[in-house]
């Protein structure tokens, strides 16, 4: 339409839709009549234009190249050029013999504008790419991952390669429920939304991130971009207060600084006033009457001058009118981003008991940390235990094979009792048997009252003089190892408190932990052991094998040189003192008889070397590299006639640590094949250099000679492996062999990089 517009005829009619249209373009047109001089167009009038064309009509005298051309072709030109720092692009059509039309468009915005988004694109890499926190980039359907930046990576534990293409599911990062859940939540909330999840890095362990997904288009594509904070750290920290919190033995009590709301109130809190938490939870803790005296605007004061309350005698209100007194402290802590007074109340009477109990679980782990066995600990731990909460005797039960309960350990305060010593000791009980089996089962402390009829080990509790006894379990997590029992001989019928429950649950997972620790050290120690004998057994089995080798190229040193000799001496007798009487044919198969041989004896040689190679001990030693080279290309290219052709270029390489014998068969090799390999060029280019990478050394021979493909590489650094035929190139196919069994006796790597007709790199390392 646009084309249509600009050839119309001078003649049309002022309501002709054409001639609106053209006064309606947005770009500028105008016709042109062209001033000519033989072939050139020297000058341009405009004749007819829109509007539009009056901002640009600027452009006309920087278009008579343009109508040259058009006139010399007949067709369009279009050509792009900068007026007043505006960028323009214009159109020009042949309109009779001395008349054109041009179209000028106005791109300075348009260009701007891709500008602009390039920049914002640059932008939004930047942030992306060097976040902080990890982000990715997923398709809204199925989460499947278009792009992620490093700390995405880093926190998961992966690479781009593995990433890239697949879900978080099929990475195993997310739960296939949770996965869909998401789906549902991004299609839910198109503007955004945070939600807490948990997930796993690529190697299983767990992570809490708090997500925050946004929508976004690419290319017209639904995409979801999530940021995730890694909150791992804060999460185990609400984990753990709230594990401490309820698990104390002191009543605790949480409340919101800024509106006096009684957040949260342990159970140790309710049995020490009788309330319930509905009582507590929610109401504001002046409402709640809890304190007595002093009076709470003491307290507060007191809180708010020194920030804190340490130590304080409080009576505390019960729910049944009466009042128990307290050890009273508050500190100020943050949680969820808001200051909360958190106060611990400590029954007085019970405080020595609390304090011993304290320095009960203090002797316990002290007694765990000092043994390095069971046998050692178990006693140990019992005696802290019971003489530190008042009780006679213990025993440490843990399940057999078979699954059966048997004693692990005792320990008793007096030695009058050898026959429930013995008794406990050879008792073994079934799973679900009495008390121990219940404990075991349900990982809960129990306490029984001994009577003759529990049994035979009961019974033999009874005989000698214990009363009640208690049993609680060996805790690793959720899992219960064993079960910890005690027996004492006071007649104590009173339930176990909190303050005990608390004491037994610390002690059995201090227990759990020992168990475990000293169960992994024992596997290990058998593992270690196991290793040791393979090793043993496949040192026994090289050096029996190196003997044999040993023999066999002793054997085959000595068996194949003899004949040989034979073969080269006599053949060489041959032509001396027959060559002339023989014919030439003959003489060509003699000739080559000896150079056969000469060749075997040579490859007899190398295969020798290769095989002492092995044997030889290494002595590594500060080398002066660059002396070295030098010696070993002193030694190699005269004699070569390579004449002026050889441009041969030794970079500094500094001092390395190895075996110089060694080291100088490695460089004599590379050298020696980069001479040979590049022989046949007309310039002859090699460089001998180091590369440093990080900490690492990297030495190089590069030649320009006739290379070799790449897609046998594999078999260039093995024995009698050549991958050019004899008769090109002499050889005997062994010297790379053994440049590699070098570099890899000093723990270090040699690689190859070629091309046919374009030469080749060797590089190698010396390992630390």
């Amino acid at each position: 339409m646009l084309v249509t517009a600009t050839l119309m005829p001078p003649t049309v009619r002022t309501d002709d839709p054409y001639r609106v249209l053209f006064e309606h373009l947005a770009a500028g047109a105008a016709r042109c009549r062209l001033v000519l001089e033989r072939d050139d167009v020297i000058a341009a009038e405009v004749i007819d234009s829109n509007a539009a064309f009056v901002a640009v009509r600027g452009v006309v005298p920087h278009l008579l190249p343009a109508f040259t051309r058009m006139r010399a072709s007949g067709r369009p030109e279009s050509v792009q050029l900068r007026l007043d720092a505006r960028l323009l692009a214009v159109a020009a059509y042949p309109v009779g013999a001395d008349e054109a039309m041009c179209v000028v468009e106005d791109l300075t915005a348009r260009t701007e504008l891709e500008l602009e988004s390039q920049r914002s694109q640059q932008r939004f890499e930047k942030a992306f790419q060097g976040n902080g926190a990890a982000m990715v980039i997923a398709d809204q359907a199925e989460l499947r991952i278009i792009d992620v930046n490093p700390r995405w990576l880093e926190l998961f534990g992966a690479t781009r390669e593995e990433v890239i293409g697949r879900t978080a599911v099929e990475l195993g990062l997310i739960s296939p429920q949770v996965a869909t859940a998401r789906i549902a939540q991004h299609e839910q909330f198109p503007a955004g939304h945070d939600v807490e999840l948990a997930l796993s890095t690529r190697a299983g362990i767990p992570l809490t991130v708090l997500a925050s997904a946004k929508r976004i288009t690419i290319g017209g594509a639904p995409l979801v971009l999530t940021t995730l904070i890694d909150i791992t750290a804060r999460k185990q920290a609400e984990e753990a207060f709230a594990v401490t919190f309820n698990a104390s033995p002191a009543g605790m009590i949480l409340v919101d600084a800024a509106t006096d709301a009684v957040f949260a109130a342990n159970t140790r809190m309710l049995e020490l006033t009788g309330f319930t938490r509905e009582d507590l939870v929610g109401h504001t803790a002046e409402a709640t009457g809890l304190i007595r005296t002093p009076a709470r605007s003491v307290l507060l004061a007191e809180i708010a001058r020194a920030g804190r309350l340490h130590g304080v005698e409080v009576e505390l209100a019960c729910k049944n009118g009466a009042g128990v007194w307290t050890l009273a402290s508050t500190e100020m802590i943050t949680l969820a981003g808001r200051t909360h007074r958190l106060s611990v109340f400590t029954d007085i009477a019970a405080r020595k008991r609390f304090e011993d109990r304290l320095l009960t679980q203090h002797a316990v782990g002290r007694g765990l940390a000092e043994s390095t066995e069971l046998d050692v600990a178990v006693p140990r731990v019992l005696e802290a235990l019971c003489r530190g909460d008042g009780w006679d005797c213990g025993a440490v039960w843990l399940p057999d094979a078979r699954g059966q309960l048997a004693c692990a350990g005792l320990w008793h305060d007096r030695g009058d009792a050898p026959e429930l010593a013995a008794v406990t000791r050879a008792a073994v009980l079934a799973f679900n048997a009495g008390v121990l089996g219940r404990v075991l089962a349900s990982g809960a402390a129990e306490k029984i009252v001994l009577d003759p009829a529990r049994g035979p080990h009961g019974a033999a509790a009874f005989s000698a003089g214990m009363r009640c006894a208690v049993a609680f379990p060996i805790l690793r997590g959720a899992a219960t190892l064993g079960v910890v029992a005690m027996a004492s001989r006071r007649p104590d019928q009173a339930p176990l408190d909190s303050a005990e429950l608390g004491l037994f649950d610390s002690v059995g997972r201090l227990l759990g932990l020992f168990i475990e620790r000293t169960r992994a050290e024992v596997s290990l120690r058998e593992m270690n052991s196991e290793l040791e004998r393979r090793v043993i057994e496949r040192t026994a089995d090289l050096e029996t094998s190196n003997a044999e080798l040993q023999s066999f190229t002793s054997s085959v040193s000595h068996d194949l040189r003899a004949p040989l000799r034979a073969i080269l001496g006599f053949s060489q007798i041959l032509v001396e003192d027959f060559g002339e009487q023989l014919p030439p044919e003959a003489r060509e198969l003699l000739a080559s008889i000896h150079a056969g041989g000469t060749r075997l004896r040579r490859l007899i040689d190398d295969l020798l070397a290769f095989s002492r190679l092995g044997r030889q001990s290494l002595r590594r030693t500060a080398v002066d590299t660059d002396a070295l080279v030098a010696s070993v290309v002193a030694e190699l290219v005269p004699g070569r006639e390579l004449g002026d052709r050889l441009a041969l270029t030794v970079l500094p390489l500094g001092e390395s640590r190895a075996d110089p014998t060694l080291l100088r068969a490695v460089w004599t090799n590379l050298i020696d094949n980069a001479l040979k390999y590049a022989r046949g060029q007309p310039n002859i280019v090699i460089e001998i250099g180091c590369d440093v990478r990080g900490t690492e050394r990297v030495y190089y021979v590069r030649d320009n000679g006739v290379g070799f493909d790449m897609a046998y590489v594999d078999r260039l650094f093995n024995v009698f492996q050549r991958l050019h035929a004899a008769a090109e190139f002499e050889g005997s196919g062994v010297g790379l062999a053994n440049v590699r069994r070098i570099v890899e006796r000093h723990q270090g790597r040699v690689a190859a990089t070629s091309e046919v007709g374009r030469g080749t790199r060797f590089e190698f390392t010396l390992g630390p």
